[in-house]
């Protein structure tokens, strides 16, 4: 959902290590925070994308700090963001519609409009939707998996 929000509030972050090209987010809302909030909400959200890109899956079992670093992160409340007023109000205000957009797709693939898939720790990738849907997705994935000798 961190996409979305950076979508919907045209956070202006650049791609590259584990940052993914622009959101594929259709139709974007309108941003609903002031402008002159740009640099705040950039510095925010790219902190808040290197932290839930660090915790572990939320599948695997976890201990006690990482279930507090995940809960930080997630709302209601938001803790970890609270360096980023701005962006902390943007996420606690517009969950709702943030959760609606996600809870439609039920995917587990990045929304963005970039075509490179980008590590993101030991054996854990971020994958654009456009490659997992597209034909070379196979290759791609043999590429990931089978170790280059």
């Amino acid at each position: 959902m961190a996409l979305w929000f950076r979508a919907a509030e045209r956070i202006d972050v650049a791609a590259g290590g584990v940052v993914p090209g622009e959101p594929d987010v259709e139709p974007r809302p309108d941003p609903g925070t002031d402008p002159a909030d740009a640099a705040e909400l950039a510095a925010g959200w790219l902190a808040w994308w290197q932290g839930l890109i660090g915790l572990p899956p939320r599948s695997l079992p976890v201990d006690q700090d990482r279930r507090t670093a995940w809960l930080a992160l997630s709302p209601p409340d938001y803790a970890g963001l609270a360096a980023w007023p701005a962006l902390r109000r943007a996420v606690t205000g517009r969950w709702r519609q943030a959760h609606d957009w996600h809870a439609a797709r039920k995917r587990v693939v990045l929304p963005v409009r970039d075509e490179q898939v980008r590590p993101a720790g030991a054996d854990r990738y971020l994958v654009p939707e456009r490659l997992y849907d597209g034909p070379g997705w196979p290759g791609l994935l043999r590429g990931l998996l089978i170790p280059r000798a």
